[in-house]
């Protein structure tokens, strides 16, 4: 009998209290089989398998599969589909896990019928609110010539721009396409042969290092940083200085008040001295609001993209107003924690202390200091402005069906606040349309089709500078928020600017929304 509950004991210590810990342990090859193996399920964007499992003769007896096994296709889609490899996992790989390798509590009749009748469990297809023709059109606007500078070369043999672009539906909050570049093709680390997956791996992470073992992470970082850090998705994982975007958020902040309109005239000289600073705030390349005066209207500013009044204009305003107006589109975690369901970045706005020097508050409110947007966060700004002023969450995953294709899952459209009124959003919206029709935004235009945009050149220290574009279309019906952000000029180095590098990218993701 004391053998007897012996053994009852030790089976249920290994079974039930240590099962976890086994099941993970890094030397379980029972555990790796099953990761690698697993018939996981489909991710689909309208409608096509961009990532699957495909038979193959090994021990996996499946191999996960990008793209149908084309690096071009694969490449497009691999800052949705992230990837799944030894002992680890990104994108919706990672963060769809459950459904797509069978695992949730929502497929256990799925499950048990699988084992009752013999059959390799299958996992749900998870459906993505993609829109191939838009994702690839966005893919496509970043890629650049061989012979220009800052264009880095990608697994298929193309150069890249290094930035993001994101587009969502601004009455629901649908994302149609989410590039970030330079990217990656996933095939290799999904590879069964775990020399050939590391190597993979090493590559993207810290490519060319000699003694990888004992790389230091600063090492693999540079290293990473010198190839674009293709693994890191820049639309949702990485915080640039947005610049004259964020006048967007400074605009909305004073149309709030009651006080301003977009005809009312702000101070706006060539030049502003700014308090307790020496150093005068400057215009782009030096250049007047308006010739002749220092007054400038509010639309005109926005028109112009006028830093000198726009500065002025927080500073008026005050550290508060513009803190409250930026938390009210989500900045410092305002609207809760985002996912889509991959986790996205908070963005931030400098701290009450920083911002009660007057030269720091009017650098914030043109979008410099210490301020940091996701691209992600500043196509939710625009997409609230179409959406008159309701900010829906953003999402990335439409439904999930089992294999027996009943719907496990399906996403609803969610408000999740009104940054400003529909009368305020309605004049931002008119303001920035001139910004499109005859102000730094032109390059955007499309015949027939209102769009409001607002253009950025964001100072990097001594780099190039970082170049935005935001904005929506068709301004009477929108039907698309589109950002575009390329980090440090792309190939058009320190002369870049929002209007002549972000714009014309932004008209192509537009016109491929339209023409879908």
């Amino acid at each position: 009998m004391a053998m007897c509950v012996v053994l009852m004991g030790a089976s249920t210590w290994v079974q039930v209290v240590k099962a976890d810990e086994l099941n993970s342990h890094s030397k379980n090859r029972r555990a790796i089989w099953q990761w690698l193996g697993d018939a996981r399920g489909p991710i689909l964007a309208g409608g096509v398998e961009v990532a699957n499992s495909v038979p193959v003769d090994d021990e996996f007896t499946n191999q996960r599969q990008y793209g149908g096994g084309d690096p071009a296709v694969a490449m497009t889609y691999s800052s949705i589909t992230g990837f799944q490899s030894w002992y680890q996992s990104r994108g919706l790989e990672k963060y769809s896990d459950d459904y797509l390798s069978s695992n949730s509590d929502r497929l256990v009749f799925s499950r048990l019928r699988d084992v009752l009748t013999g059959r390799q469990p299958q996992g749900a297809a998870v459906e993505t609110t993609i829109v191939p023709a838009v994702q690839e059109a966005a893919f496509e606007a970043l890629r650049c010539d061989r012979a220009s500078a800052n264009c880095l070369l990608a697994p298929d043999g193309n150069y890249y721009l290094e930035g993001a672009i994101v587009a969502i539906e601004p009455s629901t909050g649908k994302i149609l396409a989410m590039v970030s570049t330079p990217a990656f093709d996933p095939n290799p680390l999904a590879s069964h042969d775990a020399g050939t997956a590391t190597q993979a791996y090493n590559d993207l992470t810290c490519p060319g290092h000699p003694d990888i073992g004992h790389a230091t992470a600063a090492e693999c970082k540079t290293r990473a940083a010198a190839i674009g850090d293709p693994m890191n998705n820049k639309a949702i994982t990485e915080r640039y200085f947005p610049g004259s975007t964020f006048k967007i958020i400074t605009a909305a902040a004073a149309l709030e008040t009651g006080r301003y309109t977009p005809h009312s005239m702000l101070y706006g000289p060539r030049e502003l001295t700014l308090p307790q600073s020496s150093r005068p705030l400057t215009n782009y390349g030096g250049s007047e609001c308006n010739r002749g005066s220092d007054q400038v209207s509010l639309a005109d500013s926005m028109k112009v993209s006028c830093n000198t009044s726009f500065a002025q204009l927080g500073l008026d305003l005050g550290q508060e107003a513009l803190r409250q107006q930026a938390q009210a589109f989500g900045f410092d975690g305002a609207k809760g924690d985002v996912r889509i369901p991959m986790p996205v970045t908070m963005s931030k706005f400098p701290d009450s202390d920083r911002l009660d020097s007057p030269p720091y508050l009017a650098y914030s409110s043109i979008g410099q200091d210490e301020v940091q947007a996701t691209p992600l966060q500043m196509a939710m700004v625009s997409a609230a402005i179409a959406n008159r002023g309701t900010m829906m969450q953003p999402y990335l995953v439409h439904q999930v069906k089992a294999p027996n294709l009943s719907v496990l899952s399906q996403t609803h459209p969610k408000e999740i606040g009104k940054p400003v009124s529909p009368q305020t959003a309605d004049q931002l919206a008119q303001m920035m349309e001139l910004v499109v029709t005859s102000g730094s935004a032109t390059p955007a235009q499309i015949p027939g089709v209102r769009v409001a945009a607002k253009t950025g050149t964001a100072q990097d220290g001594e780099k190039a500078p970082h170049v935005w574009f935001t904005g929506f279309a068709p301004v009477n019906n929108p039907q698309v928020a589109v950002v575009v952000f390329v980090k440090n000029g792309g190939d058009a180095g320190g002369a870049a600017t929002g209007g002549k590098v972000a714009a014309p990218m932004a008209k192509k993701v537009i016109e491929a929304v339209l023409n879908r």
